[in-house]
């Protein structure tokens, strides 16, 4: 059995968390409120809160005792908690949020959870590689996608320039964040309601010989450039060295593309992170 994690920033900084161990993975993408508001001393609140939920997990994922979806409404109290103190109470148009994958190896079983747009691939004994996401926020992405890229044709512009002229959409997206007909994400409200919309699902651990965990700045290179089937990808990523490979290539691709024309997207690269748990039978 082994495990390695990757990850690289879009930026000067970097919103994304993961983890590996032989008992749990996990990936966290950190999204900033279009609130102005920060209050805590990393680069963005987002950030403050994957890393939030990075410590938590590596400590309460090894309580076996509990199962994830107990373990996880824990944390949605804790994380509310400090973050009501750290912001005095503050009532905001929008709170800082991460999207959270896990999966988690307990009594014979691989416990699996996603909430909004980080891919997890599950490759069988047999070589078969299915993707796991809750794809509501990928959904809105792509309408917003549809909209920014009728208006850079318009005004024959970068889309990289129209998300910057026209952004509103982005705006308009957010007012359905964690609600019925819209997407979920861990936020800092403590909204049990999260974690009850969220994907989850067992299977048996004798099934499966690989596990992938992408953040969405990682996953481009199969969701959105094509450049590897999802079985071609598993069987590519079998360390940290493949993990950087991979990610040079995606980046060569970018620039490539680097107005985001033809792969439309709002960043020339997002942080992109991966962990891989690899189970032997």
């Amino acid at each position: 059995m082994e495990n390695f994690s990757f990850t690289k920033p879009g930026r000067a900084w970097n919103e994304d968390r993961c983890y590996s161990c032989e008992k749990f993975i996990f990936v966290l993408d950190g999204a900033t409120a279009i609130s102005k508001d920060k209050f805590s001393s990393f680069n963005s609140d987002a950030e403050w809160v994957s890393d939030w939920w990075y410590k938590y997990l590596i400590r309460a994922l090894k309580d076996e005792n509990k199962g994830l979806l107990e373990l996880l409404k824990e944390g949605l109290t804790l994380c509310h908690n400090d973050f009501e103190k750290l912001s005095n109470g503050a009532i905001l148009d929008d709170y800082p949020s991460t999207t959270l994958s896990i999966v988690r190896r307990r009594n014979g079983k691989l416990e699996i959870f996603a909430v909004a747009d980080s891919p997890i691939i599950l490759q069988a004994n047999t070589g078969l590689a299915v993707e796991i996401f809750d794809n509501r926020c990928d959904m809105l992405d792509d309408i917003n996608k549809i909209i920014v890229k009728d208006f850079a044709e318009k005004y024959n512009i970068p889309v990289m320039q129209a998300r910057q002229r026209f952004g509103d959409c982005i705006k308009t997206g957010r007012t359905t964040k964690n609600k019925q007909y819209g997407y979920y994400v861990i936020d800092t409200t403590g909204n049990f309601e999260i974690i009850d919309n969220a994907i989850y699902k067992e299977v048996d651990e004798n099934l499966i010989k690989k596990v992938i965990i992408m953040s969405d700045g990682f996953s481009q290179i199969f969701d959105l450039f094509n450049y590897y089937s999802l079985e071609e990808l598993a069987n590519n990523l079998n360390s940290a060295q493949d993990a950087e490979k991979i990610y040079n290539i995606l980046c060569d691709l970018q620039n490539k593309d680097i107005d985001g024309n033809v792969y439309v997207r709002f960043k020339i690269r997002d942080d992109a992170s991966v962990a891989v748990l690899k189970l032997w039978y």
